[in-house]
């Protein structure tokens, strides 16, 4: 059974350092050129079994989606789930994880809660 972590900040995800990885507040947009360049980490399902889709993301998109979630001061993920589960038409989101840190996270994404205008930003991307 694993036992609770130490307290975190209200704006923490398990299993990250807070500003660290994906593209939330304060991550570098060339840091997204850089992983397009890149190959997919081996054993990764993007890696290995969906390196088409890496090779052909909008990586243009990508970043302004990522200077979206900047500007709000949340990480993509949050964009990603609260976004979705704020569309009128949407009853649940569903997302896959490997691991309990990545249901924790999926789980705390979901608090975050767009206003109209974020919504209208987000609809414009």
């Amino acid at each position: 059974m694993q036992q609770p972590g130490p307290p975190r900040k209200p704006d923490e995800r398990p299993g990250r350092e807070p500003g660290r990885g994906g593209c939330g507040p304060g991550r570098r947009y060339h840091a997204l050129r850089h992983r397009q360049a890149a190959k997919p980490p081996a054993g990764t399902r993007i890696g290995d079994a969906k390196p088409a889709l890496h090779a052909t993301a909008d990586w243009d998109r990508i970043e302004a989606l990522c200077g979206y979630a900047a500007e709000r001061g949340v990480a993509l993920l949050d964009v990603a789930i609260g976004g979705l589960a704020a569309q009128p038409a949407v009853a649940s989101v569903i997302a896959g994880a490997t691991s309990p840190e990545q249901v924790a996270a999926n789980a705390a994404a979901g608090r975050w809660e767009p206003g109209g205008e974020d919504l209208a930003a987000l609809a414009a991307l």
